[in-house]
């Protein structure tokens, strides 16, 4: 199976999700807990991301080659872009003792 470099998207919710995409929004495993408050939430997303990682080196797992989607407008920073980062660098697929 080839790799895919995962891409970030805009969904409105009102049709199913587009194949090979999932959904990483608000209600999802992977959805941004920290207020908005301008980027300090990426920031605390990111470390608090970067911890569950080194717990459980399978919790992004399920996002590889996958697309991710999320309600944020693109043109706005979003957690999504800090789980790219994590996902396309294959950081998940590390054994907890290489992290």
């Amino acid at each position: 199976m080839q790799t895919i470099e995962s891409k970030r998207f805009c969904w409105d919710g009102e049709e199913e999700p587009p194949d090979n995409c999932v959904f990483v929004g608000e209600g999802s495993p992977w959805e941004n807990k920290y207020e908005p408050i301008e980027e300090t939430s990426l920031i605390l997303y990111e470390k608090w991301l970067q911890r569950r990682v080194e717990n459980d080196n399978m919790y992004l797992k399920p996002l590889e080659d996958k697309h991710l989607i999320c309600r944020c407008p693109l043109d706005q920073p979003c957690h999504v872009d800090v789980l790219l980062k994590y996902i396309n660098k294959k950081i998940f697929t590390k054994h907890k003792h290489m992290l």
